[in-house]
């Protein structure tokens, strides 16, 4: 990890993230069973692979199946609504296929027509890492880690390249520590001359570090070159890359540049970001952060360029965090940072080869979709120690298979753990081993790259594939995209209630819901604070892309009272006659120079929790109890994309819950809120 003290987005620190709706209240006591509601949704696949597909329904007490079987594969659906698809062979062109599942309860029935696109099998990649590769096409293959990743948790970028799809004409700004542009396998893809270091001149190639360059791994991950018979593929990689170098130079200069559209950057497309901050501080809103956010939507015409941040590494952070009082919280939460919190980013998550959240991946109401991150990528034979059997599972477990820093002078690979002596942390790793000699000659590439920083330039490349499909696609537009095709994964995963076992029952009660299970709001999206929409699906984000139609003018409506928040009672926050009615992102600003902090015992700031409820009774906890948050929360503005798609009229509630027993309490007299609700 590196630490980049930057001026102009006023934090302490950032960190590279590797290692027309009706009005009134419309929630109701009413036992009668409310009608279900289902999405119908078009995904792409490729024969040869059965696929799983989970309906987007809401309701009571759901039962589903199936009413009109598919013509062209075979299906079947369980008791909470995912359906097993396995389409029939194919060799050549395109087979369309549908099939509908009926959704009932007491209160109706309903159905959603899955429309399914079937290509054929791609031709063998000419490029040997590619089979190791396991985010793009995973088949359970061994990708040098002691576990092997689970088959069939991948992008499903088979199904958007057998549409043709590579990212030709598609330009990714990497804003990162540098960018290698002579790397072999990055060369022919990068932009000449296009590219800048802000320690001088325009070859961001990061000269100072020796054990692994991040942004060189990251373009990597976006856009390595496809089919050249040398390492491994980008998910786009026929994308085109520039770099910023921003560890050098004047930051505030290049903030500035990065983006207002300059000659350096008008010609960019998709921005990744992969670093943030992992600490346990909450930052008050930066109004130049905001206005540089503000610029990029300007961008490529005025249809905004599209900026892809990782939400941070910080689930486990204790270095600089309260003691978590309730485990399964996350520490650091992407909140935290308020250049996280502003509604034309596409805030990223990272899942692992097992297909749930990657162990230090943080969570927050502000993440859209989640991409793939992996974990540490070591091998207990190699190191000569038993990870998984001595607690250490998430390292012995597959990380991503990228470029590194060209030459075996230097590069993540030259970084040793001390097990009985300095070793490799696998054999891809290990210089002049026979898998080294075999796949990774020169040593340019890395199979232990992980990170939420690894997670976002796999969107990214998702992203780049859905510009080349459709380029007139907005900003928002994409953000829509990616939230109606991203899949659901850990789909059992229970909310964290606490209780004896994950908390201190001196200090925390018990039956509290500090982190809810998957939610799926009034407009039929599923959300949840660790994945966001879920994991992006390139295939059917592609298909959509080709056909769909352009979101409307974005639109506002607000509300601002200063009032009296008592603890554990919501308070009402009416939006009448606003004219949003398809939500898209909704945000709370919070003064609270009023309120006075009183008692001791457990700092207060780990025992508080804002919740904020919609008009539908969609719940979102905007800020976790039991993190390891420290220090004033005043200002503080809190975003959720949990309501997407809801009508914005009606009472929304705002509450603050304190699960602890004994400390601090708050005295919330004066509380300044405005509630901000973005959408079309």
């Amino acid at each position: 990890m590196k630490s980049i003290h930057s001026l102009c987005l006023g934090l302490a620190v950032l960190v590279l993230a590797a290692c027309g709706g009706g009005g009134g209240d419309l929630s109701s006591d009413s036992t009668t069973t409310t009608a279900p509601t289902a999405q119908s949704a078009q995904r792409a696949v490729v024969s040869g692979k059965s696929y799983s597909f989970e309906i987007q329904a809401t309701g009571s007490n759901l039962s589903f199946g199936i009413s009109k079987p598919p013509s062209a594969g075979s299906a079947s659906v369980d008791s909470s609504g995912v359906v097993t698809y396995k389409p029939k062979d194919i060799s050549t062109g395109k087979v369309q296929d549908s099939l509908t599942v009926s959704v009932s309860n007491g209160g109706g029935i309903v159905s959603a027509v899955l429309s399914i696109d079937i290509y054929p099998p791609q031709t063998a990649s000419k490029d040997p890492l590619s089979t190791y590769q396991w985010h793009l096409n995973n088949t359970g293959l061994d990708a040098f880690s002691t576990v092997k990743p689970t088959a069939g948790v991948d992008l499903n970028v088979a199904a958007a390249w057998a549409q043709g799809v590579t990212g030709k004409g598609v330009i990714v700004n990497v804003v990162d520590s540098g960018l290698e542009i002579a790397h072999p396998d990055l060369m022919n893809n990068v932009v000449t001359n296009g590219s800048v270091n802000f320690g001088g001149g325009n070859n961001p190639t990061n000269n100072t570090d020796t054990t692994g360059d991040h942004g060189t791994s990251v373009a990597g991950l976006i856009a390595m070159v496809g089919n050249n018979g040398i390492g491994g593929q980008g998910v786009a990689y026929d994308a085109k890359l520039i770099g910023h170098n921003l560890l050098g130079g004047d930051h505030t200069q290049y903030q500035k540049i990065i983006y207002l559209g300059t000659a350096y950057t008008a010609s960019a497309d998709v921005f990744n970001a992969s670093y943030g901050y992992t600490g346990c501080l909450i930052f008050a809103p930066n109004s130049s952060v905001n206005s540089i956010y503000a610029n990029v939507k300007t961008l490529r015409n005025s249809k905004g360029g599209v900026v892809v941040k990782s939400a941070g590494n910080g689930f486990d952070q204790t270095a600089t965090c309260n003691p978590n009082l309730v485990k399964g919280v996350s520490n650091n939460n992407s909140e935290f940072d308020s250049t996280n919190v502003v509604d034309n980013l596409v805030v990223v998550g990272a899942v692992n080869a097992k297909g749930v959240k990657s162990s230090y991946s943080s969570t927050g109401a502000n993440i859209w979709v989640s991409g793939l991150g992996g974990e540490f990528g070591w091998n207990s034979t190699t190191l000569g120690y038993d990870l998984i059997n001595n607690g250490s599972a998430s390292l012995a477990e597959p990380a991503m298979i990228t470029t590194d820093q060209s030459t075996c002078a230097k590069g993540y690979h030259t970084r040793k753990e001390n097990v009985g002596g300095a070793k490799s942390h696998n054999e891809f790793e290990k210089e002049d081993s026979d898998t080294q000699n075999r796949l990774n000659v020169n040593c340019n590439y890395t199979s232990t790259f992980n990170g939420t920083s690894s997670a976002a330039p796999t969107v990214s490349g998702v992203i780049a594939l859905m510009l080349e499909a459709n380029t007139n696609l907005t900003w928002r537009d994409v953000k829509h995209i990616l939230a109606s095709t991203a899949k659901k994964v850990d789909i059992g995963i229970a909310p964290v209630v606490t209780n004896a076992s994950n908390s201190d029952a001196a200090i925390v009660k018990s039956g509290l819901t500090v982190e809810q299970a998957w939610v799926t709001n009034a407009a039929g999206f599923h959300f949840h604070n660790w994945y966001g929409f879920g994991l992006v699906d390139a295939g059917a984000a592609v298909s959509m892309a080709k056909t769909h139609t352009l979101l409307g003018q974005q639109i506002t409506s607000q509300v601002s009272s200063t009032m009296t928040v008592p603890v554990g009672t919501p308070v009402k926050l009416p939006i009448a006659n606003q004219p949003v009615t398809q939500l898209e992102t909704a945000e709370i600003a919070l003064d609270l120079s009023g309120v006075t902090e009183t008692g001791t015992g457990a700092p207060y700031s780990s025992c508080f929790q804002f919740e904020l409820t919609s008009p539908y009774g969609t719940k979102s906890i905007l800020l976790n109890a039991g993190s390891g948050y420290i220090g004033s929360i005043s200002p503080l503005t809190l975003l959720s994309n949990a309501f997407y798609g809801e009508a914005a009229a009606g009472n929304w509630k705002f509450q603050v819950n304190n699960i602890c027993t004994t400390g601090d309490s708050l005295v919330t007299n004066n509380v300044n809120i405005t509630l901000t609700l973005r959408g079309r």
